[in-house]
């Protein structure tokens, strides 16, 4: 390739490049509608029961000097346990939102693979809380598959629950 053919290769990558920039994939600022929304109590330790069509999660959580520290069991839904085996991934974030819902940070609570759905998972973790938090939502992802098996093919499922606008 000519040394001129490289420079205008460079500039084009340069330019879609910066112009990406402005597509983020942090989710701060965006919102999390009202109804999905959990508001957040800062004093004495709470407890908590959040279900969707896939999980169940039994949680308790308490803020300390700035740290919001919880703990909890997850329970797959029978719609999944009774169709598939195995869980090939899941991962779970906590989101806080202001008074207004915009979203403030997003961490993550727990991962985990290669596991039997039958089984629930438990997780302890502290994260930051930061300031201006009112309220909180749950985000998660995961794969299931019908086997134990490494192979290629067989059936899966992706689900999921993504409160953000």
């Amino acid at each position: 390739m000519k040394s001129s053919n490289k420079f205008v290769c460079l500039l084009l990558s340069v330019w879609l490049l910066w112009g990406c920039q402005s597509i983020g994939l942090s989710p701060v600022g965006k919102t999390v509608p009202p109804e999905k929304r959990i508001p957040l109590v800062t004093t004495g330790k709470q407890t908590g029961l959040w279900t969707t069509r896939d999980i169940s999660l039994s949680f308790s959580y308490e803020v300390v000097q700035n740290q919001w520290r919880i703990g909890g069991i997850i329970e797959y839904d029978g719609s999944l346990k009774n169709n598939f085996i195995v869980l090939d991934y899941f991962h779970m974030d906590v989101i806080f939102v202001d008074d207004q819902g915009r979203i403030l940070s997003m961490n993550g609570l727990m991962s985990t693979g290669s596991t039997y759905l039958e089984y629930p998972e438990s997780f302890e973790i502290a994260v930051p809380l930061p300031p201006g938090a009112k309220a909180m939502a749950f985000s998660y992802r995961g794969q299931t598959k019908d086997t134990n098996s490494n192979r290629e093919g067989g059936v899966g499922a992706y689900f999921w629950e993504y409160p953000i606008r």
